[in-house]
């Protein structure tokens, strides 16, 4: 099927808003989502005019005058969950539970990061797009989220611009943390498995390699350092899968994107975004790496940018887990229990 308009009309427009946000970070290239709150006339003139445009629309409200007015297809928000019935959704709920009710009534497909590359989850994939932006770190995010529910998975930064330091994601602290500086330098595969288990943290349900002691360090990695490093991530035991970040023209850039099992582009949108693939291509054909283009897989997402940290750690499900301490007595989590924190100390170039 084609890509389904899903248009939310609520009269509780923080709900609403919040919903929007979820279906945002999903990125199923076979959906996509509005909001609509207000004045029910209005809402139903833009409904009728969405639907003369032959769009298939899906509209989910709480407003049964709404509901009642409109010819596509409908899906009712109930207050109740026992009023729930054949195109009704209890709306408080897990926000994954209501996405994948409505991804059943509606016949939409959800997107499957399994099937990405046509085979089953690839050991390390790479997420690049040339320059630094929101859509890919939140692109790069949900996807490590994706794998987190088939096993363990890893994220890894080797952007200028990291985002996440350590577990307190409020309060970065980017100075003087061990992580991938000191995994570089690692020749045998027990020292870098060590060395991987002092280095990372628990960001919800995904353990964080913590980024390079000093932005310079990118700089000095060697080709010859990443390939060993990206043969150490294959064979290490301690994650079933591992997500690496990245967007800028390094030394090592053409060997990470060679080496990694999989290469995604998010196909961010706008022609600015489009030039730059473009020049990216270019420069693959300037450095003869007409292979690493043609293996790289462009996917649709969307133009999401959370406003708070609440929101990141939603899509990290930190939120659940906190939720699941608080029904087990504040118990720790299985995953709690296997990661060691991250530590400080230098970077392979001192603090000067």
């Amino acid at each position: 099927m084609g890509q389904m308009k899903l248009v939310i009309c609520t009269r509780q427009k923080e709900y609403g808003e919040k919903l929007l946000r979820f279906l945002s970070t999903q990125h199923n290239p076979y959906v996509e989502a509005e909001l609509l709150t207000g004045d029910a006339e209005e809402m139903i003139g833009i409904i009728v005019e969405k639907t003369r445009m032959d769009q298939e629309v899906c509209v989910i409200s709480d407003d049964p005058d709404v509901l009642r007015r409109i010819e596509c297809q409908t899906i009712a928000l109930v207050t109740e969950p026992e009023k729930e019935g054949t195109h009704e959704i209890f709306m408080y709920q897990r926000a994954t539970d209501i996405y994948r009710q409505i991804i059943k009534l509606t016949g939409a497909r959800i997107r499957d990061p399994a099937n990405e590359t046509g085979l089953s989850v690839p050991k390390v994939t790479c997420v690049f797009s040339p320059g630094e932006s929101e859509e890919k770190t939140m692109f790069s995010l949900r996807t490590a989220m994706d794998r987190s529910e088939r096993g363990s998975v890893l994220y890894i930064s080797l952007c200028g611009f990291p985002v996440l330091f350590q577990e307190n994601m409020e309060q970065p602290q980017p100075g003087g943390v061990e992580g991938i500086s000191n995994l570089m330098l690692c020749n045998g595969l027990e020292e870098f498995e060590k060395k991987l288990r002092e280095s990372v943290f628990l960001a919800g349900m995904v353990s964080v390699l913590a980024p390079a002691g000093h932005f310079r360090d990118l700089f000095d990695f060697s080709q010859e350092e990443m390939k060993r490093f990206i043969r150490h991530l294959k064979q290490q035991t301690l994650y079933e899968a591992v997500v690496i970040e990245m967007g800028q023209l390094f030394d090592f850039t053409f060997v990470l994107l060679s080496d990694a099992d999989a290469v995604l582009m998010p196909k961010e949108p706008g022609i600015l975004a489009e030039w730059k693939r473009q020049v990216f291509c270019e420069y693959c054909k300037r450095e003869s790496q007409e292979a690493v283009w043609e293996r790289i897989k462009l996917v649709p997402v969307s133009v999401y940018r959370p406003v708070k940290w609440e929101e990141i750690r939603q899509i990290l499900g930190a939120m659940e887990e906190e939720r699941e301490r608080e029904r087990d007595g504040g118990k720790k989590s299985k995953r709690e229990d296997k990661k060691t924190g991250s530590r400080t100390g230098t970077s392979r170039r001192g603090d000067g």
